[in-house]
């Protein structure tokens, strides 16, 4: 039987009565559950509070965070202080004003309070990193404020749904409010809490009557009463009807607060999801991806793995990602928005495999800037392709500052990224794991590949069995090491200031015939091989240094050494037999090429100028003095074809007293050269051209200088062979010049 009309109008009445109800934050009634820490206002000598309105609020709700979540104490992790949350605060605080979010920020999460407060230093230096519950609180949203938070644009209706929805989802409230001026302006001048309302629902929204709320001003311990007045077009005004203070009315300006619900095993994941949210995430443990999570900024206080459910996890959303403490691991799990810096702060890991990606792979990034002081670990930096998505490939997308270290672990990547290193006298590392291959250059567009304006250190580490390829160019003020025993590949051109470096420090350096370093102030190689490619002409690649080379346990192949450096210092020289060697297989040149090599081409006179050989002040021992037929070859080309004399003179640096003196001896190689050859004259000479014979045991303290002249070199022609030249005959073709 249908309702008569009467009843159906009786029933459209009835729906539109108002409902009233109430509604309060967990655990607490009119009775009891708040906390209300009141000011001291400097009755007691200890605290000086006026000001401190925001410290008592806050501390109101994490004592009662504290409380609800009591039978987790064992977990919850509080400062080492005796005293209340409220005294805590007054402790490690000066008298001054702020604000709740800057409160329960620091003390939950660690937030940086930047000039929000001023701290008592005499008091506070070991709190002030704060962070005291980021490692158990955790709501949906894992953040401290309400996910829609109270302003005054939202007008009096949205602001009573927030309010009530907060305090239904398990909220208690710190209100920032403000006494509204002539012109209706809102200040924030107070803070107070919020414990619970009553409100009614109607056609036109909900309507808060009365509000409950603690105020650390009021004089008095205990819930307060506030009627409610509706501004229209501004916000909701709570005027207190009980305590000390009346007739004011607070006008609310914003909230935040702590959920009672919020607490999280430390030892269970976190979840995100597409419900999580977009507020800040302070980070302390694992994550769990399931689908898409549209998340904020994230900030990793801790180590932490990110893994994904499934094959469709990832996280959207523009915020910037923070490391500031632990090794953070994305695990397969992409960050595919299009912005947002990554900042990996010094003594910190970010590690990015199984196809992890921080950008997105299709939108070109114009404007994100990774900011590596730790250590970033990628499978790849290839545009695109690689962990890096689409960051712009120039430079200042990827920013090193000292102690910054990038290590790629793909079996054969690509990069054309830049890279811009930051600081002075800065160090900076690019490491490639064994049996990989990471071929780094610049873009078509000819952007160098890496640069700094000031004396830093790029340092290039290669794995075992790992090639690393240095394509287009470096430049600057900047020295490069190779470390590592796999190999560097030269491609393109190093041209760096007179007073940088470059240290070949293990494995295998070598230089591509159309590539070059120039400009060089120092060279060091030590237990490492550099190797040049033979050009058209037959020369091998070519090295300019400005200033000095120090070899140690080193061998050069194919390689000449321009303006030859203005000292030479070769170690562990006591026994070159079997040490360090340069190998010489089509056309290696060791002299300085600045200064002739020929003396007097007139007479077909030829010596070797300039460097000085250092560091017999503590070496006993047997030196063997070689000279290959390639070097013969080279000087003889150079003189036209012909050289009747050829002095090389030994240089030695600071013989200590009562030092005992070293046989000289030729190798058999020069030896047998040599004996080959109708020479009229070979010896070695004392620094007072007396002749000492071909081999000597003579103190080599008492005189500074041995030289090796030979005559009658016209005699020999000689031909390119792939013997060794010792260690010694380096030094010798590395001397000054000194007529016999």
């Amino acid at each position: 039987m249908k309702p008569s009309r009467a009843v159906l109008l009786s029933l459209l009445l009835v729906s539109t009565v108002a409902q009233a109800d109430s509604v309060w934050a967990p655990g607490v009634t009119l009775d009891g559950g708040w906390v209300d820490y009141n000011k001291d206002r400097g009755q007691a000598p200890e605290y000086d509070d006026s000001l401190m309105c925001w410290a008592a609020s806050s501390s109101n709700i994490i004592t009662w965070w504290q409380n609800q979540n009591s039978k987790y104490s064992d977990t919850i992790p509080t400062p080492d202080y005796t005293g209340s949350t409220w005294d805590f605060f007054r402790t490690i605080t000066t008298n001054c004003g702020s604000n709740p979010r800057y409160a329960l920020g620091w003390y939950v999460n660690g937030s940086d309070v930047g000039s929000h407060w001023q701290w008592d230093t005499t008091n506070s230096k070991q709190y002030q990193t704060g962070g005291f519950l980021q490692s158990v609180y955790c709501t949906a949203d894992n953040s401290v404020l309400i996910s829609n938070s109270v302003s005054s644009s939202n007008g009096p209706y949205a602001q009573a749904a927030a309010l009530v929805g907060a305090l239904q989802s398990g909220y208690a409230l710190t209100l920032e409010v403000g006494v509204p001026d002539n012109n209706a302006n809102v200040p924030s001048s107070h803070a107070i809490t919020l414990w619970g309302l009553e409100y009614s629902t109607d056609a036109s929204g909900i309507t808060i009557n009365k509000a409950y709320i603690t105020d650390s001003d009021d004089g008095v311990t205990g819930i307060v009463t506030c009627s409610v007045k509706y501004a229209e077009g501004s916000s909701i005004h709570l005027s207190p009807t009980s305590g000390s203070i009346n007739g004011l009315a607070y006008a609310v300006n914003r909230a935040d607060g702590m959920n009672a619900n919020g607490y999280l095993d430390p030892a269970k994941p976190l979840g995100w999801n597409a419900q999580s949210g977009s507020g800040d995430r302070y980070v302390t443990r694992d994550a769990s991806v399931t689908g898409t999570a549209n998340l904020g900024n994230l900030i990793f206080n801790d180590s932490s793995t990110v893994t994904g459910t499934d094959s469709t996890s990832r996280i959207s959303g523009n915020g910037h990602l923070t490391i500031n403490n632990g090794t953070v691991v994305f695990d397969g799990v992409s960050r595919t928005g299009t912005s947002g810096n990554i900042t990996i702060n010094a003594g910190t890991t970010l590690e990015l495999k199984n196809g992890a990606k921080m950008y997105s792979d299709t939108e070109y990034n114009s404007s994100s800037v990774v900011s590596v002081h730790g250590t970033l670990k990628v499978e790849s930096l290839q545009y695109r392709a690689g962990n890096l998505g689409c960051l712009r490939d120039n430079l200042g997308a990827l920013d090193l500052y000292d102690g910054a270290r990038v290590e790629i672990s793909g079996a054969d990547t690509t990069a054309t990224i830049g890279v811009t290193m930051y600081g002075d006298k800065a160090r900076y590392t690019i490491a490639l794991a064994d049996n990989s291959r990471f071929v780094w250059s610049a873009n078509d567009y000819n952007i160098v590949t890496a640069e700094s304006a000031k004396d830093n250190i790029l340092v290039l580490e290669t794995g075992e069995n790992a090639t690393f390829s240095l394509g287009k160019s470096v430049s600057g003020a900047l020295s490069l090491h190779k470390t590592g025993a796999g190999r560097l590949e030269i491609q393109g051109g190093i041209n760096l200031d007179s007073n940088s470096e470059v240290q070949v420090l293990g494995g295998t350096m070598h230089i591509a015939e159309t590539a070059s370093i120039t400009t060089l102030g120092s060279l060091r190689v030590e237990n490492a091989k550099v190797q040049g490619s033979v050009n058209k002409d037959g020369d091998g690649a070519r090295i300019t240094v400005a200033s000095s080379v120090d070899l140690c346990n080193a061998r050069l192949q194919d390689m000449q050494l321009w303006a030859a450096a203005a000292s030479l210092s070769v170690e562990d020289v006591a026994y070159a037999s079997t040490g360090p060697a340069l190998t010489s297989v089509n056309s290696s040149y060791i002299f300085n090429d600045s200064a002739p090599v020929i003396g007097n081409s007139a007479a077909h006179e030829a010596y070797i100028t300039s460097p000085v050989l250092s560091g017999f002040s503590t070496i006993d021992g047997a030196l063997t003095l070689g000279i290959t037929m390639d070097f013969m070859q080279g000087v003889m080309e150079k003189s036209g074809g012909q050289i009747n004399y050829l002095q090389l003179a030994l240089l030695a640096d600071g013989m200590a007293a009562g030092q005992s003196g070293f046989a000289i001896t030729l190798d058999a190689a020069t030896q047998a050269m040599l004996d080959a050859s109708t020479l009229v004259e070979y010896g070695f000479y004392d620094g007072e051209g007396t002749r000492l014979g071909i081999t000597s045991t003579g103190q080599m303290k008492e005189f500074g200088v041995v030289n090796f002249c030979v005559h009658g070199l016209s005699e020999l022609v000689p031909e390119p062979s792939s013997a060794t030249l010792s260690l010694l005959a380096l030094a010798a073709l590395a001397a000054r010049r000194r007529r016999c």
